[in-house]
């Protein structure tokens, strides 16, 4: 029987949740504390009888997305989806115009702070200013 000190037992368990933390980070992050995300587990477990699985949060937020869009700005959709932004259960959506007459591009991307002490993600909006990086 292998005994395990004091420090490979923190190592392994480090180890352990880091890998699972960095599994979240790939497969993307849903936080579960927002309330929208609440709501909408419920009225999914209410009406499909299980859990969401990643695609049910990017379906919503893609399906949320555009037909606010189209709600908001009609017919004016495509030149105005540049300042249309709007909170999304696990997406984000930032497009631009790169090149005259090729249409959008989504430029998102999400940035994770990881506590290694508290063992949580905490999503951190790129496009705001925060102190992060600062010392």
């Amino acid at each position: 029987m292998e005994s395990f000190g004091a420090r490979p037992l923190k190592r392994a368990v480090q180890t352990i949740l880091e890998d699972k933390v960095a599994e979240e980070i790939i497969d993307g992050f849903v936080d579960y504390s927002d309330d929208a995300v609440s709501r909408f587990v419920v009225k999914f477990r209410k009406k499909y009888g299980c859990e969401p699985l990643d695609y049910a949060f990017e379906g919503f937020d893609v399906a949320w997305y555009f037909l606010n869009a189209l709600m908001r700005y009609g017919s004016d959709m495509k030149d105005c989806l540049p300042s249309c932004n709007m909170p999304l259960m696990r997406s984000n959506y930032r497009f631009a115009n790169l090149k005259a007459d090729h249409g959008l591009e989504n430029q998102s991307w999400r940035m994770y702070q990881y506590d290694s002490q508290s063992i949580e993600l905490e999503l951190i909006d790129p496009y705001q200013t925060n102190t992060m990086f600062e010392e």
